[in-house]
């Protein structure tokens, strides 16, 4: 299992925010629901029942006020975080125009 950035190290800041999503690994098309726990413009946090390794290429698709945001990224970092679940770090490395106009106002709402 890897660490977490510290917040003084991470390039944009990151917000509490629980939403529904889905995990898909690129290579093998295995796909896991989880929720968030952090996000922020560059990336999040999502729970998820079992470990991924850093830098797995992922599609996130994220359920956001009735919408659906498709989201491509890679595995950051992985640790436990109890009763057999893990928080894996997401970067984000694709994001589509108008997922990112949503993701942002989703960001200014969480930010206040």
């Amino acid at each position: 299992m890897t660490t977490p950035p510290r917040d003084t190290e991470r390039r944009f800041p990151r917000f509490e925010a629980e939403h529904t999503a889905v995990v898909r690994t690129i290579d093998d098309n295995a796909e896991e629901l989880a929720r968030t726990r952090s996000m922020g413009i560059g990336g999040c946090g999502v729970v998820l029942p079992q470990a991924l390794p850093a830098g797995v290429a992922v599609e996130l698709l994220l359920s956001v006020d009735h919408q659906v945001l498709q989201l491509f990224g890679k595995t950051v970092y992985c640790r436990p975080i109890g009763e057999g679940r893990v928080e894996v770090g997401l970067e984000f490395l694709e994001v589509m125009e108008d997922d990112a106009a949503l993701l942002e106002s989703v960001l200014a709402a969480a930010a206040s």
